[in-house]
């Protein structure tokens, strides 16, 4: 096991601990695994139901911008759902683990809520079996996708975006950081979640993909614009030209917060225009609160930062509701894990379907 010594990360290598043995998304390599995907009868994650606010509830803000697409991750083999292929190229695997895999939270005591402390990361080693189920992951995903090196880090909710340029093998995990863009084919993602949005970015006409683990201090901090910007500075390639899928998350209906914290993550919200809080009761709050919407949130700062309305895609599951995903909000300690790998050189399969 090894850290980054610095912004760029060069090739690493970790010793190959043995995984549980279970075959899940890899079985039969990458393209096998697509044509499962194509072939797959439609099974929609359920969505969250309709937000109806009474005259005491707290507004649901901000509304998802019109055109918007809410796209549903596709239920894969036990412990995975994946994005489907109208949201990414066809040389990427991205989706999201369950807690059918496993709980993979790195701190000992932090629950990855959007207010979580931050991982711990000689838990890594500490906890039993921890390891073996991140070695376990980077396996499945070399069997799908030919990813020999996967990277995570300790996430602390800010802003800063690593570029891995490189290829490597094992498991890196890297300092303080909660976004990375790989340059490479072969270098897999992932950041651990339990109700903060895991953000894709999917790139066209380059190896590159980057992965965002957004709270709203992290998007408050800039780690949307900051992973658009990492892309582009390092492969050229504009937010015209990069999809933005934002994950399964916490839905708006239940992430109540303060106004203020909507403020943060959209400074130009009128706070004036927001009802005043109910005073009646022993527990009134001291300022106007509302339900935020926070992926709706992040897709209008991608619009913001330039990227086309018709590129931005967002997942209708709430973890808060969700039984197969973990919540901070709804008490868990565990964390699931979000994913994005381009696929290695040979192993890139035909595409099942056109990319808009």
């Amino acid at each position: 096991m090894c850290s980054c010594r610095g912004g760029v990360v060069g090739p690493r290598r970790a010793g190959v601990h043995p995984g549980s043995g279970r075959r899940g998304p890899g079985v039969g390599g990458p393209c096998r695994l697509l044509n499962y995907l194509k072939s797959m009868p439609a099974r929609p994650v359920p969505p969250t139901p309709p937000f109806v606010s009474s005259p005491t509830s707290p507004p649901l803000l901000p509304s998802v911008p019109p055109g918007v697409r809410v796209v549903p991750e596709v239920p894969g083999p036990a412990g995975f759902r994946y994005l489907p292929r109208e949201v990414t190229p066809a040389d990427v695997l991205a989706g999201v683990t369950t807690r059918a895999f496993g709980d993979l939270r790195l701190g000992a005591d932090a629950s990855g809520g959007s207010s979580s402390p931050p991982d711990d990361v000689p838990s890594l080693v500490a906890r039993p079996g921890l390891l073996q189920r991140w070695e376990e992951l980077r396996l499945e995903l070399d069997r799908s996708a030919g990813a020999r090196g996967l990277v995570l880090s300790r996430q602390v909710h800010g802003g800063a975006v690593r570029a891995h340029r490189t290829p490597m093998e094992g498991l890196l995990l890297t300092p303080d950081s909660d976004g990375h863009v790989a340059l490479v084919p072969g270098v897999a993602l992932a950041v651990t979640l339990a109700d903060c949005v895991p953000v894709f970015l999917l790139p066209d006409d380059t190896p590159a993909v980057g992965l965002l683990h957004a709270g709203w201090r992290g998007t408050a901090a800039g780690i949307l614009e900051n992973g658009l910007q990492a892309l582009q500075g390092r492969t050229g390639v504009g937010p015209g030209r990069i999809r933005v899928h934002l994950g399964p998350s916490i839905g708006g209906p239940s992430y109540e917060v303060t106004a203020q914290v909507l403020r943060s993550v959209l400074p130009d919200t009128d706070l004036a225009s927001l009802p005043a809080p109910d005073l009646s009761g022993s527990h009134a709050p001291a300022q106007p609160r509302v339900h935020l919407d926070l992926r709706a949130a992040l897709a209008i700062r991608a619009l913001a930062a330039g990227v086309p309305t018709h590129r931005i895609t967002l997942s209708p599951a709430d973890t808060r509701t969700d039984e197969g995903l973990y919540s901070h909000r709804g008490g868990d300690r565990g964390r699931h894990v979000a994913f994005v790998c381009r696929m290695a050189g040979a192993r890139r399969p035909t595409a099942p379907g056109t990319p808009g």
